[in-house]
């Protein structure tokens, strides 16, 4: 219900628009609220009810303890999904890339490194790597 009316008489009535509507009473639209609200840096509007909206973190940023957007580092947790030997870089806020650190290749989700690194990494092999590792190449 976007109208609220009043009887005035027989056969006459008064209607107005409820908040957040706007018109003569017949028709009503809904107001844009997010053409009338400000959002912070980082921030973009959305409508949550009728006549209601609220401004959140664009993709990329969390609200921290301050109310204010700030950008979201990958690389802080877990190191950011990378391999374990890989370095997670920030390219971008909640954008990493993850690059294999020297010695190693791969796609830095997914690192190896030469034969007597792998060996001495799978601990049925260890014993394998220890000989190997005695052999003059």
């Amino acid at each position: 219900m976007s109208a609220t009316c009043t009887k005035v008489s027989a056969g006459e009535r008064t209607c107005s628009c409820v908040p957040g509507f706007t018109g003569d009473g017949v028709v009503c639209v809904e107001l844009d609220g997010c053409a009338l609200k400000t959002c912070g840096e980082h921030e973009e509007c959305i409508k949550t009810a009728a006549g209601r909206v609220a401004c959140t973190c664009v993709s990329g940023y969390v609200e921290d303890s301050m109310r204010m957007c700030k950008p979201v580092d990958p690389c802080t947790q877990d190191n950011g999904g990378c391999s374990l030997f890989a370095k997670c870089v920030l390219v971008g806020p909640g954008v990493r890339l993850c690059r294999c650190v020297p010695g190693y290749i791969g796609v830095g989700f997914s690192c190896r490194g030469r034969i007597f690194e792998e060996l001495a990494r799978l601990p049925a092999m260890s014993v394998f790597s220890q000989q190997l590792q005695v052999i003059p190449f």
